[in-house]
């Protein structure tokens, strides 16, 4: 998460979509988005989890995520996200 956030903020003008895991050591998915929606409060977000924790999900309502993906997912389903939300 640190090191992301700091990837997008060097590099924000060349990143229109993120795409995330909600689970990551030290900085949190959600913590990462608050960060970004700091920095880019417009930026599409893509968020992932294995986690089927309801709790967890609804926690991730709040966040104005583009889209999420529950794990596992395929590489046409992430590639289909990605469209819809890039169009």
């Amino acid at each position: 998460g640190e090191d992301g956030l700091r990837m997008y903020v060097s590099n924000k003008t060349k990143i229109a979509l993120v795409i995330t895991d909600m689970n990551m050591p030290i900085m949190d998915g959600s913590f990462f988005i608050k960060e970004l929606r700091n920095v880019n409060p417009n930026l599409k977000i893509i968020a992932a989890s294995g986690l089927a924790d309801k709790k967890k999900l609804e926690n991730v309502e709040h966040l104005q995520l583009s889209a999420f993906l529950g794990k596992p997912y395929t590489a046409e389903k992430i590639l289909d996200t990605i469209a819809k939300v890039l169009s």
